[in-house]
């Protein structure tokens, strides 16, 4: 089985192991006005499990939903930054997480950047998080 040429009979899915009827899921109506700000915190000690890729893929997700969506960056590598198409190793410090952490000051707004998902803002991050 590939992606150009998938056969129903190829495909294993939950519902046909288990003989029950597949789910259907309704499509959510569009958003008219957003509510209050929701926090989901993606985490785990253990490296290499998707926590980037699934911040990346729910972010967007989201996003595609009509919702405003700002991913955060804690991580020193850079992975969700780089992710989404900047290499935060060669922003200026002030326009990293790091520096709105260390820096009463910081403006925010201007360390926010936009990804090319529409409503899909992030704060990269940089090595000098690993010594905040």
């Amino acid at each position: 089985m590939n992606a150009k040429s998938t056969f129903e009979e190829d495909v294993a899915t939950t519902s046909s192991l288990l003989n029950k009827a597949p789910l259907s899921f309704p499509t959510p109506a569009p958003i008219t006005e957003h509510g209050g700000a929701k926090v989901i915190a993606i985490f785990n000690q253990k490296g290499g499990v998707g926590k980037t890729t699934s911040t990346i893929n729910l972010g967007a997700s989201l996003a595609e939903l009509g919702r405003r969506v700002l991913l955060v960056d804690f991580d020193p590598q850079g992975g969700l930054s780089l992710g989404l198409g900047v290499n935060a190793h060669q922003l200026p410090l002030e326009q990293t997480v790091y520096y709105a952490l260390m820096t009463p000051t910081a403006d925010i707004d201007q360390i926010v950047l936009k990804s090319s998902v529409a409503g899909l803002d992030f704060l990269p991050a940089n090595r000098d998080l690993g010594t905040a």
